[in-house]
């Protein structure tokens, strides 16, 4: 620090400040390192619910959560939800918290009522020698903070956001009833032929009509698997090696990546 003065003129401090330049949690978590493979060995057969009046969305995680080894259950509605939870006790339920019939807020309230008055876990209508409560976790396509307050408020667990990542799903799974996961070293990009590796790119996309970009990105966020098979199909008639690309990022629950290169392009327009 430095002090300079004159008379009259008053005094002048200068001083330097250092520090470091910290990456932004939301820049770490564009670069993934590891991806889950499967559950580790000697662990019990975990049983999950997943309630979506969406098929789609319920297939998006009954797909990933199957093919790693979980005993995977659906519910059309919070109505259903109870009767499954009833039924096959499961360890932890992916609750979507707008339903018809009932919904997930309602669901919530009702099995953790049930819960906490009933004891032991059933499971296939037979008693079986289990005393961990059921996990609920809210998937919720809402934006707002004050979402998440009023979802906690009703007795869900934790919260997660639309569109998710498998990160998402498989830290709360983690964090709630403690799987253990084995994993495989992730690649910089999805496998594709070697002449189609750097096809994603932003110059690829700026070649799109925006109103498919637009399209594209909606659809994502929405988890509406649909209108993401629809818009690759409109895209193909364009670019193949990038609807080829699109598709398979689609298909490894790779949404991030698409969303990622949307999002720069609009900031350069």
């Amino acid at each position: 620090m430095t002090v300079s003065s004159r008379a009259g003129g008053g005094t002048i401090f200068k001083f330097d400040i250092k520090f470091n330049v910290v990456e932004s949690t939301d820049r770490q978590r564009e670069q993934p390192t590891r991806r889950v493979i499967a559950i580790a060995p000697n662990q019990p057969r975990y049983r999950i619910l997943v309630a979506d009046d969406a098929f789609d969305n319920r297939q998006l995680l009954v797909k990933l959560l199957s093919a790693i080894g979980f005993e995977v259950y659906e519910a059309k509605n919070g109505m259903e939800a109870i009767e499954k939870w009833e039924q096959y006790s499961p360890h932890l339920i992916f609750m979507d918290m707008r339903m018809p019939v009932m919904d997930g807020y309602e669901a919530t309230k009702q099995i953790k009522a049930k819960a906490s008055s009933t004891s032991p876990l059933v499971k296939g209508g037979e008693d079986v020698s289990e005393t961990q409560a059921t996990a609920i976790v809210a998937i919720t396509a809402s934006s707002f903070e004050e979402e998440k307050a009023v979802v906690l408020s009703t007795g869900c667990d934790d919260f997660v956001r639309k569109p998710f990542r498998e990160a998402n799903i498989f830290d709360v799974l983690h964090k709630h009833i403690g799987v253990q996961f084995v994993f495989e070293e992730l690649n910089a990009a999805p496998s594709f032929p070697e002449n189609e590796v750097n096809v994603l790119t932003k110059t690829a996309f700026s070649e799109l009509p925006p109103e498919l970009v637009a399209n594209l990105q909606q659809a994502i966020s929405n988890l509406d698997l649909e209108q993401m098979q629809t818009v690759i199909s409109q895209i193909r008639e364009i670019n193949q090696p990038l609807a080829r690309a699109s598709a398979a990022c689609i298909k490894n629950f790779q949404y991030e990546q698409l969303l990622n290169l949307i999002h720069t392009l609009r900031d350069e327009t």
